[in-house]
């Protein structure tokens, strides 16, 4: 019976696997005034055969120019996928920060 019970899946740790690298694929965005554009990140982990375990935070340094549509973001098949929203003229800095590592990419809306 103890066996059993140390064999459960509950019992194992959880192996933490973290964010080696975050890059963007383009350091610049052009979005129009009211659309939405799609920002892809190329993320490596430690174990690159695993996806990372760390959480991925976005955020944008004017939020008064352009906004992220889709906050919660998941990282699937070492690419992280952001959605953002021109909101008027003029461009800001959007940072995706996966556990330590982090990406920036200028974002202009016209």
């Amino acid at each position: 019976v103890s066996a059993f019970l140390l064999n459960r899946s509950s019992d194992l740790p959880v192996v933490k696997n973290a964010c080696k690298s975050v890059k963007a694929k383009k350091k610049t965005v052009t979005v129009k005034k009211g659309k939405t554009a799609t920002v892809k990140f190329t993320v490596t982990a430690a174990n690159k055969k695993l996806a990372t375990t760390d959480k991925l935070k976005v955020t944008v340094k004017n939020a008064k120019i352009a906004s992220v549509v889709t906050k919660k973001t998941s990282v699937k098949k070492g690419v992280a996928t952001v959605t953002v929203k021109g909101k008027k003229k003029g461009s800001t800095k959007l940072t995706v920060k996966i556990g330590k590592k982090s990406a920036k990419v200028t974002v202009k809306v016209k």
